[in-house]
């Protein structure tokens, strides 16, 4: 038995009969004595044996084990050159190779949702060539980068972008899209590919994205403003239309990407964030009919735009807010997209959101560049109908009972400083 196991050798030990028969020239007390040196002689050859062969047979069994459940961090000894050190040297040869794949796995695990990563690795997609595919394409842009730029240090510059990079990344794969390119100030992502969805949910998981990057961008300016530090703007477009995907370059370096005219145009609606400043966030035609459930988005239409390098216009929509619940009669004439107020609904919305979220009224106005007495009005007047703000914020952002109860509390101690009448008028006059 070795360790409790069959080792599956069979120990025999043998005399001459001479030695056994001839009791004439032998007392049985040196036969007893030869006898038990036999057999100590047998098992000390039997150890030898197992160190040999069975242990370390054994411990490559129990290092396999390890292995089989996930266990990368398993090196068996080399000891000897004959055949069980040259299988322990290849094994811990393979175990290493494990866990240099691992770690690309796990890096390309941080460039793609694991969705997306799943598909390329288990398709035919590490070759070279492409498909047609209806998707939809997020671009990203930081607002006046190249003045941020020319006025910050490269460390202070890298550290912007990096907490940006990290805020659309995380926005894009909880939505389940890919991240394509980042370039300078500029993200572009993929919804559709390369995992196949129906276009309907392509716009739906890229407007999802866009609206979850604007509120933790916006959030994240609110924390820049009370370290003291300029608020950052972003412009955000999708487009929904047929592209070419797959890999593109040469056979030994290549990436995935898509490629189409629908991606040109998301690219140009994108830049339309820099003209027309009072909203971000802008989508096409083609993903406001992809999306099933209009009823829920509150946009504003732009009409036909003029885009740079197209020689047609584009049908382009202001995006104000989607609902997590369709609209209702007695809701659906306060949120006409036809408003002219639409964005000043939306800064209303996100103050109030801001302040659930712990910021003060001081940090609200800076971060969102609007008169002090505006933002009060609007925190006062989320507070004033706080049933319905309370659906409204948890409806759209998700917050929490604890987060909402400091709008509540607005009603009830004097949290605020209260505005004269002539203030009053003049904030609920600019919001309007």
């Amino acid at each position: 038995m070795v360790r409790g196991q069959p080792s599956g050798w069979a120990l025999a030990v043998a005399l001459p009969r001479a030695l056994i028969t001839s009791s004439a020239h032998v007392s049985p007390a040196q036969l007893a004595f030869a006898f038990m040196l036999a057999v100590l002689a047998v098992i000390v050859l039997g150890v030898v044996i197992a160190k040999i062969i069975a242990i370390p047979v054994f411990e490559l069994v129990a290092a396999s084990t390890r292995v089989a459940k996930g266990d990368l961090d398993v090196n068996v000894r080399e000891q000897a050159q004959d055949e069980i050190g040259l299988l322990s040297s290849q094994f811990n040869q393979m175990v290493s190779q494990l866990r240099q794949r691992e770690l690309m796995h796990g890096l390309f695990g941080r460039m793609v949702s694991e969705e997306v990563r799943e598909a390329l690795l288990q398709s035919d997609q590490l070759q070279l060539g492409g498909e047609l595919k209806v998707v939809s394409v997020l671009f990203t842009d930081i607002r006046q980068f190249t003045n941020f730029s020319e006025n910050h240090s490269p460390q202070e510059v890298v550290g912007m972008l990096n907490t940006y990079f990290s805020i659309v990344n995380g926005a894009v794969q909880e939505a389940g899209g890919m991240i394509n390119k980042f370039g300078g100030d500029s993200t572009m992502a993929i919804f559709g590919a390369p995992v196949n969805l129906e276009p309907s949910e392509t716009a739906y998981r890229a407007l999802r994205a866009a609206l979850s990057i604007r509120i933790r961008i916006l959030e994240s300016s609110a924390r820049r403003v009370q370290a003291g530090l300029e608020p950052i703007n972003i412009g955000i477009g999708i487009n929904t239309g047929e592209v070419i995907t797959g890999n593109v370059g040469a056979e030994d370096r290549f990436e995935y990407t898509v490629i189409g005219d629908a991606v040109n145009v998301a690219s140009r609606v994108q830049s339309l964030a820099s003209e027309l400043t009072d909203s971000n966030i802008f989508i096409t035609e083609g993903t406001y009919q992809a999306f099933a459930e209009r009823k829920r988005l509150l946009v504003a239409d732009q009409g036909e735009v003029e885009l740079k390098g197209r020689a047609e216009s584009v049908h382009v929509y202001k995006v104000i807010c989607m609902r997590l619940l369709a609209k209702t009669p007695q809701n659906a004439q306060d949120e006409s997209p036809t408003r002219r107020n639409e964005a000043s609904r939306r800064d209303a919305m996100e103050t109030a959101y801001l302040y659930c979220r712990g910021f003060d009224p001081t940090t609200i106005a800076a971060t969102k560049n609007l008169p002090l007495e505006t933002v009060l009005a609007w925190i006062k007047e989320a507070a004033a109908r706080f049933e319905r703000s309370k659906q409204e914020l948890y409806l759209e952002f998700n917050l929490t009972d604890i987060e909402l109860q400091r709008l509540y509390d607005v009603n009830q101690s004097r949290l605020l400083p209260l505005l004269n009448p002539e203030q009053e008028a003049r904030s609920y006059e600019h919001a309007a």
